[in-house]
């Protein structure tokens, strides 16, 4: 059996949706999708700008890895180079 492609219940081969309601929903859900996609594209543009200039500032101190950011200190630690 072929499942609803919103609320996933088994439904005929022939259908996509159980009932009008899960359609009107899933409209509803790509619709909104659709038209907050470019809001959140342009807002993480704007951060990943922001953290490219503050590791340029610091000499390198946030490192940016597919959209998650990772702290690193900006001067590495050298204290088994005191020691010798």
């Amino acid at each position: 059996m072929k499942k609803c492609d919103f609320c996933a219940k088994e439904i005929s081969y022939y259908d996509q949706y159980c009932n009008e309601e899960c359609e009107q929903k899933a409209l509803r859900y790509y619709a909104m999708v659709e038209r907050y996609a470019k809001l959140f594209m342009i807002v993480n543009t704007i951060h990943r700008l922001a953290l490219r200039s503050h590791r340029l500032s610091r000499g390198g101190g946030v490192l940016l890895c597919d959209g998650r950011t990772a702290y690193r200190p900006a001067v590495p630690d050298r204290e088994h180079d005191k020691k010798a």
